[in-house]
Order: structure tokens, then sequence, then C-alpha cells
């Protein structure tokens, strides 16, 4: 959870985010009323190289006596100075040693923004919201760690059942930021897959058996009925750790799984993520830049377009949704079944208006299904998750 501009002065605590982080908030926000270190808010125009910014809390399943494992980022505007890192230092210290829950604590030096309401502020919010975090030119630095690790360890229930999934996930790695919304992400995808392939292929009797059991809640009648093996490709775009490529290559229904994302700190997790669960031989992850805005890179081109098998795509977006190239891409695809999974609704629904639509290149999509998820109670924004096959 991100605590933007200042520290909050009181106790009162979150009920959004677990008890573990909001002791470790409640310290920082101590520690922040009896420091001398200045602190950045953009609203007041108070500014300054290396003031401190904002406190950054994840959270995840799996830590001391069973509760929540939390990791802390201090985010400073710009570069601190000698002093500055010092106490940030010892602050970090101090906490380790006083929450057993907390394993890790970051410091970054995040650009400078401009002033607030101005042409540079608009245009750089435009920016970031589309953007990588290893996109950011943000500096990282582990302060303090409990074991040594650098990542973030999660656990994710497995579609279909069985033993969980793990996943390790780098300090400034994209993750949901609700665990149990994370799984039923991951359920909802698995799921809309099987939905999308009985709706692909006209089989009203499996898409009814289907949806019968979604609405029952059984998990053995969600699954199509086939008349014949099927040799299913994945592609997963915005593939972040390997979340949905790596828990839909758990399933064992996948001949090929490919991940791209933008960030290779994000594709050497995804990787290692996939070997940790087995799946290793199966899934391949690489470097590419989604955003486009001409020839699709030479890897998804390719991927798009596979012989022999029947394609499956994911894409779970920024804010800012696909860009019109890569809407062209997936029209021009052979992909059987979309699944969509948005954090905008305003992005989305230009999306599916383009995916869908009567005009433009390639076969049109068709809207299957949209599931709304509200990851983040009481706050505007809901995830979604669309299914989109063809006939």
């Amino acid at each position: 959870m991100r605590v933007p501009r200042s520290l909050p002065a009181g106790g009162e605590g979150c009920p959004l985010q677990a008890e573990e982080a909001d002791a470790v908030l409640a310290s920082v926000a101590a520690w922040a009323r009896r420091t001398a270190l200045p602190s950045f808010d953009v609203r007041s125009g108070r500014r300054g190289e290396g003031a401190l910014w904002q406190a950054v809390l994840r959270t995840a399943g799996g830590g001391a006596g069973g509760g929540a494992a939390v990791q802390l980022e201090l985010v400073t505007a710009g570069a601190a100075s000698s002093a500055a890192l010092a106490a940030l230092a010892a602050l970090a210290a101090s906490l380790l040693e006083a929450h057993e829950p907390l394993v890790r604590v970051l410091h970054t030096e995040a650009p400078v923004p401009p002033p607030p309401d101005t042409g540079a502020s608009r245009g750089r919010r435009r920016q970031r919201r589309g953007a990588s975090p290893d996109a950011c030119a943000e500096a990282v630095a582990v302060l303090a760690a409990r074991g040594g690790g650098d990542s973030l360890a999660v656990a994710v229930q497995r579609p279909g059942g069985g033993a969980p999934l793990r996943f390790e996930v780098p300090p400034r790695g994209f993750w949901q930021v609700n665990d149990g919304g994370t799984d039923l992400l991951v359920r909802l995808v698995a799921d809309g897959v099987a939905l999308g392939l009985a709706s692909g292929r006209g089989n009203k009797l499996a898409v009814a058996a289907h949806e019968a059991g979604r609405e029952a809640g059984r998990e053995e009648e969600r699954r199509p009925v086939e008349e014949a093996p099927r040799r299913l490709a994945l592609v997963d775009l915005y593939c972040g750790s390997g979340l949905f490529g790596v828990s839909l290559a758990a399933t064992t229904s996948f001949a090929s799984v490919l991940g791209l994302e933008l960030g290779a700190e994000a594709v050497a997790a995804a990787e290692a993520n996939a070997a940790a669960n087995g799946v290793g031989a199966l899934c391949r992850f690489e470097a590419a830049d989604l955003a486009f805005s001409g020839r699709p890179p030479a890897g998804l081109a390719a991927a798009l377009a596979p012989g022999g098998v029947d394609l499956v795509v994911v894409v779970d977006p920024p804010r800012a949704g696909l860009s019109g190239a890569m809407r062209g891409a997936l029209r021009r695809s052979t992909c059987s079944v979309l699944v969509y999974v948005s954090c905008d609704a305003q992005t989305l629904g230009r999306d599916l208006a383009a995916l869908c639509g009567a005009e433009g290149a390639g076969t049109a999509f068709r809207l299957a299904r949209a599931t709304p998820v509200d990851l983040t109670p009481h706050a505007a924004r809901v995830e979604t998750v669309c299914v989109l096959s063809r006939a």
C-alpha cells in the first residue's frame, strides 16, 4: 500500500492492509515526527532533493508465525545526503529488530516530480501510468534484510487444486496488491481459458455445463468437454513475475508457454518461478517492449501466429491499456481465446471496442464474459477479467 506525500500522524491503522504492516507503518510515522529530515509534499510545494516522500508497504503470506511478511520501501525525492542515508539505515536496522514480520527495508531515490498542475506534471503522469517499474529512472538499494534475501515470497492457489504455487517477487517487481484477490484472478483466468475454448468451438453443451459448474462452484464441472485432445500454446503478455503464465502452465494443459515483459528483472524472476514450480522446461520468458507503435517485435509476431496449435493469449497491461498497434496485432493473430485482465475501466472499454468491433484488420473477437474483482475496496478502481473468443 502506498502512502502518498506524507506519513500519517495518527496510529489508527488501515482496515485494508495486514496488521503487521500497520505496526511497521506506525513505527515509521513515529520516527518521521521525531526526525529532523525534511519531508516532501507536492501539494504544498514543499520541495528539496533528498526529502522524505513516500513509504510503500508490501505484504505476503508466509511470514513469522503464519502471519504476513512485510517489505517496506522508503522513497526520497532525488538523491539523499550522507546524513539522510545514515538516518535511514539506522531506522531500517531498528525496524527489523522491533518487527519480526518485517523481512526487508529498501531505499529508493525517485526523480523529483515537476510542480503540480503544470504541463510537465501531466505529461509525467501519463508516462508513468504506462511505464514498467524497471523502466523508471529510480535507484533502489536494500538498507536491511532478514536472512539476506532480496525477494518477497508469495504463495498462490494452484488452479484446479493441489499444492500451492510458490513465487519470488523482486523488490520492485509488479504483483497484485490483494493476496486473496490474486488467487481469485488466477482462478478466473484459468476458468476463462476453459470457457473460451468451449465457446469458440460452438460446443453449447460444454458451455452450459461449464457455466452451471461455475455458478455451483464445482471445479470439475467447469472444465470444457473435449471431443479430442488439443495442442494449446499460451502467450502471456505483460507477464510480470510469471503469475498467470506459470499458474496456467501448472495445469498441464499447454504444450508451450511464452511470457513477454519489458524489464529484465521481471523476466529473470518469471524464469526462476517457472523452474521452482516444476514447469521450467515448458515455459520461456523474454524481454520485449509491448508499448510499440509500429511493427510488433519479432518475437511477438512469431508467437501470435504459431502453426499446428490453438493459441491462447493472456494480457494484463498497465492502466494505459493496449497500444493501437498491439490491438491490431491481436486482431491479426491466430488467437482462439484472449483473456484480458484490466485495472482501468476506461482503457478496457476502448480496447474491447477495437478488438470486438466490425472495423479493423483481422477477425474480430466476441466478448464471452466480463467479471469485476474488487481488489482495493473503497477505491475508485476495480480489476476486470474479460474472456474473448472467436468462432
